[in-house]
C-alpha cells in the first residue's frame, strides 16, 4: 500500500471530506488541509500569492472544493483500503501505536465546518475559511457507521484504545 507509506499522523494524515452528501477519505501531507492558505503565508510573508503547490487555491471551501478534490485524486483512499491498513495493524495495545490510524480532519464542505483533532503545533482549525465552524475535538460521532473503517468484526477500535 504505497499511498500509506509515510503515514505517521503528523506530516501524513488521513482526512474525511463530505462534499455533496458524499463522503471520500484521504491520505496526504497536512499542508494541502490548511484551508485558508492565505492568511497561513501571510504570516510569513504577506506578499506571497503563490498557490501553485495547492492547485492555485488560496482558500479552499465550498466554492473551491470541487476542484480541490478532483486534483487531490492521487491521494484517495477507499474505505477498503484504510479497513484494510487498519486491520494489517491489529493488534494494537496502545493509543501510541494507533495514532497514525485515525483520521485527523473532518472537512464537511456541505455544513461549512471543519473539525480537528490534529494535535500537533499547526492548529489546523484556525485556518477554517470565512463563514465557516471550525472546533477542535473529536468528531467521530459525526462520522456514519459505514465510513469507520477502525470498526471491524463489530469491534470499534476507536474506543477499545482511547476509553
Amino acid at each position: 500500500m504505497k499511498k500509506f507509506k509515510g503515514l505517521d499522523g503528523i506530516v501524513n494524515i488521513i482526512v474525511l471530506t463530505k462534499l455533496d452528501n458524499r463522503y471520500n477519505w484521504f491520505c496526504s501531507d497536512k499542508v494541502f488541509w490548511i484551508m485558508d492558505y492565505v492568511k497561513y503565508t501571510h504570516q510569513f510573508d504577506p506578499t506571497d500569492n503563490d498557490y501553485s503547490e495547492r492547485f492555485d487555491i488560496g482558500i479552499l471551501d465550498e466554492k473551491t472544493a470541487a476542484h480541490f478534490l478532483e486534483n487531490m485524486e492521487e491521494y484517495s483512499c477507499s474505505i477498503e483500503e484504510l479497513k484494510s491498513l487498519f486491520a494489517a495493524s491489529l493488534p494494537l495495545t496502545s493509543f501510541d501505536e494507533a495514532y497514525h490510524l485515525f483520521p485527523k480532519l473532518f472537512v464537511d464542505f456541505d455544513s461549512k465546518k471543519l473539525l480537528s483533532v490534529y494535535s500537533e503545533a499547526l492548529m489546523l482549525e484556525n485556518y477554517a475559511p470565512e463563514g465557516w465552524s471550525s472546533k477542535y475535538g473529536t468528531f467521530t460521532d459525526d462520522i456514519p457507521t459505514e465510513q469507520k473503517y477502525w470498526v471491524i468484526n463489530g469491534v470499534d477500535y476507536e474506543h477499545e484504545l482511547f476509553q
